[in-house]
């Protein structure tokens, strides 16, 4: 697999259309589009704004080494969860949450909006 056909795995993982994708990004849908059809290379920049927004795993964009996604570190949670004193399942919620794509972490925090008005 190409790195583009990479790119392209990573968005159709996370459920997002180019546009949604690109969004996250910082650019529109014709960068992504460009990209994925190997019509531009992938700049260094792209490539780490990908790995840090998405949680993907240079290795695996760079190579296809490993996994696509990196874990969320559980030290991190950790800290959260103990700061604020989350419960076992408080925890998890969170855990799930932030493994979301930027789409559905989108609807769960309209639909929490919602429910807090």
């Amino acid at each position: 697999m190409t790195k583009q056909e990479r790119v392209r795995a990573i968005r159709k993982e996370l459920k997002l259309s180019q546009a949604a994708f690109g969004e996250e990004l910082g650019v529109g849908a014709g960068v992504i589009v460009n990209i994925e059809l190997d019509r531009a290379p992938i700049k260094p920049l792209m490539e780490k704004m990908i790995c840090k927004t998405f949680k993907v795993n240079p290795l695996w964009l760079e190579k296809e080494e490993g996994e696509m996604f990196l874990d969320i570190p559980d030290s991190i949670l950790d800290d959260v969860a103990l700061e604020f004193d989350l419960s076992p399942t408080e925890k998890n919620i969170v855990t799930n949450y932030l493994r979301m794509s930027p789409e559905d972490r989108r609807k769960v925090a309209d639909l929490l909006k919602k429910l807090i008005q």
